[in-house]
């Protein structure tokens, strides 16, 4: 505003494109110009005095608003959803997830918009975005996520000018209660570990379930380098970059393990890899498939981590050393994994009774 009167003091012939106020030499009152309805300039006088800090403030508020009103009634440029792929390339390309998962979030939105006809962002309404939770036949925290992609792309809509405000925020929708990780049981061990020596024996999948059975570790874990894996002196490195936190990290090998190990390396080595496997994007998802096909929808690979920390809490191991094996810091944490049934406070009984007789 302040630049518009003054290029016009100057004589220029520069031109907002919001509503602006400006001092006329002949005059000593504050005159505004703004565009009326059918998208013509105008001005007026505003009656308030340029000689008066109050009127100066006051005319300036009357400007924001019309400015506000000018931008809110201003058609958007028409647009379809064509921009999402390169956005989410040119936003998250450096990345190795995340792209990946947010296309396949744009794959599903798109499906929903064909379906709806909504043809581009300035089209979207707040109902066809509460309407996709239904519509989309999943869980419903997955399609709050969804939702949450959509309203960053609104945002990146509005930055562009496709849309004047975003419909996919403040829905004042809530997740459902995460359900609780249990562990494996022997069973389900035993039916997923024969299947993978079977027919994956040297994959990503038999390596992240070993290395979950036997070291607790999350997926990203599995990707070890090979030289950080010590099988003489039973000890295992893990690199910064693979570690949530961000910390490097050992542990010793559980020495059921070695065996296992060395056949998997032996293969690696030979086929010139140097990690012990090598993490698909999405992973989890994919071990979610691979369960399902077994009918063991209770539980996930990180469950494996479950099993580990609840059988070494049954087994009596200090939590101390269990943390520091799993690379837990925080005790509240740890003790969220660790998953007792009632047949397990049952034997606790009996070791009860044991002693007193």
């Amino acid at each position: 505003m302040f630049c518009y009167s003054l290029l016009r003091l100057r004589g220029c012939a520069f031109y907002s494109v919001m509503a602006s106020t400006y001092r006329r030499k002949d005059s000593s009152f504050i005159w505004m110009r703004y565009k009326d309805e059918s998208g013509n300039w105008k001005s007026k006088n505003t009656g308030l005095r340029h000689d008066n800090p109050a009127d100066r403030v006051n005319a300036k508020r009357r400007a924001n608003t019309l400015s506000l009103k000018e931008k809110t009634e201003r058609p958007s440029k028409i647009s379809d959803w064509s921009f999402i792929p390169s956005w989410i390339d040119a936003r998250w390309g450096n990345k190795k997830r995340t792209p990946k998962l947010y296309f396949k979030h744009y794959l599903n939105w798109m499906k929903y918009f064909r379906e709806n006809k909504i043809l581009g962002p300035s089209y979207l309404r707040r109902e066809h975005v509460l309407n996709y939770v239904g519509w989309r036949k999943v869980s419903r925290n997955t399609a709050i996520s969804e939702i949450q992609f959509l309203a960053m792309v609104m945002d990146e809509a509005i930055n562009r000018g496709h849309a004047h405000r975003n419909v996919a925020r403040r829905l004042g929708l809530r997740l459902e209660s995460r359900k609780e990780k249990v562990p494996w049981t022997d069973e389900q061990i035993k039916v997923v570990g024969d299947y993978l020596e079977k027919h994956d024996p040297y994959g990503w999948l038999r390596v992240t379930f070993l290395l979950g059975l036997y070291q607790a570790c999350r997926l990203r874990q599995c990707a070890v380098p090979i030289v950080g894996i010590d099988l003489e002196s039973r000890v295992i490195h893990y690199p910064e970059n693979l570690m949530k936190g961000g910390r490097p990290h050992s542990q010793p090998l559980d020495w059921r393990l070695v065996p296992l190990l060395k056949s998997i390396m032996r293969s690696r080595i030979e086929s010139g890899i140097q990690t012990l496997c090598e993490i698909p994007d999405l992973a989890s998802l994919e071990w979610r498939t691979f369960l399902n096909s077994f009918g063991f929808k209770n539980i996930s690979h990180h469950c494996l981590r479950v099993t580990w920390i609840t059988n070494a809490a049954k087994k009596g191991i200090p939590e101390a050393l269990a943390m520091r094996f799993v690379n837990h810091a925080n005790t509240e944490v740890h003790r969220i994994y660790q998953r007792f049934t009632t047949h397990d406070l049952a034997q606790m009984l009996d070791r009860l009774h044991d002693k007193d007789s």
